[in-house]
């Protein structure tokens, strides 16, 4: 719309110089007109010879098409900076969790048990044998007159004999304890064979070692018993019991008197 308004107005002004010039020159033409005028007649576009140079050269201007003002070119727009972006959360998947460290199964879990040694014996009763005597340092003869010497020989003689019968009574002390406990071997491993004939494994099929400690009479009485090392499982450890108190127990072999004590494992398979 401004360069149309811009263009009509540089055509007004134009205009009127044109009408100016025209006006100025108007007076020469018609004396032109008369005698001898055709040579001062000129060409349609040809410049007028009483035109002054200004107004010629402000003509030129005004006929000149306007000059159209450069488009603004557009200011540079900034590129936006892109807003940091935060730091994105991968959740852990199957494949990136970490295993958790498995705790080592205890030693007793992976180590096979081993069978413990069978262990029946019996502790013998105390018995409170009574210690020989010192025998007092035999004095050193003196001379003595020829009178006394058959009584003094006769109580050394005497003395001699004394301690010879406290060595044979020894001697047969320890052959009468070596004896017993021999004995009590025997009768231990018939106890055992007697309880072990009434062993019975309890339903859930268990397995394990019962250490039983029983307390037996001479005349095959059973006096107490009781669980002397679980099996870690209570129906074991009652199976055990009851075997025992089922089992007829035998007599003790002849010299044998009292109560003896007897540890007994039971095992279950």
């Amino acid at each position: 719309m401004k360069p149309a308004l811009e263009f009509l107005g540089f055509a007004s002004v134009a205009a009127l110089a044109h009408l100016a010039v025209f006006a100025a020159t108007q007076p020469d033409g018609m004396a032109a007109g008369g005698a001898g005028g055709a040579q001062d007649i000129t060409q349609p576009g040809a410049p007028l010879a009483g035109a002054d140079q200004a107004i010629a050269e402000m003509v030129a201007r005004w006929d000149a098409p306007p000059a159209l003002a450069p488009e603004p070119q557009p200011m540079p727009v900034a590129a936006p900076v892109p807003d940091a972006l935060p730091d994105p959360v991968i959740a852990p998947s199957d494949a990136t969790r970490l295993v958790q460290p498995m705790t080592p199964p205890a030693l007793r879990d992976v180590l096979p048990e081993a069978d413990p040694v069978p262990q029946l014996f019996a502790q013998p009763e105390r018995r409170d044998t009574p210690r020989p005597r010192a025998r007092p340092a035999a004095p050193t003869p003196r001379a003595a007159p020829p009178p006394q010497s058959g009584g003094r020989a006769a109580s050394r003689a005497a003395g001699q004999g004394q301690t010879a019968q406290q060595g044979r009574g020894d001697a047969q002390t320890q052959s009468g304890t070596s004896a017993s406990a021999s004995q009590l071997a025997q009768w231990g491993g018939a106890i055992r064979a007697a309880i072990q004939r009434q062993q019975r494994s309890p339903a859930l099929r268990a397995r394990g070692v019962v250490q039983l400690r029983l307390q037996v009479a001479a005349d095959g009485r059973l006096v107490s018993v009781s669980v002397a090392q679980s099996s870690g499982q209570a129906a074991l450890d009652a199976a055990a019991i009851s075997a025992v108190q089922r089992a007829r127990l035998p007599r003790a072999p002849a010299g044998i008197s009292g109560s003896h004590q007897f540890n007994l494992p039971l095992r279950f398979e």
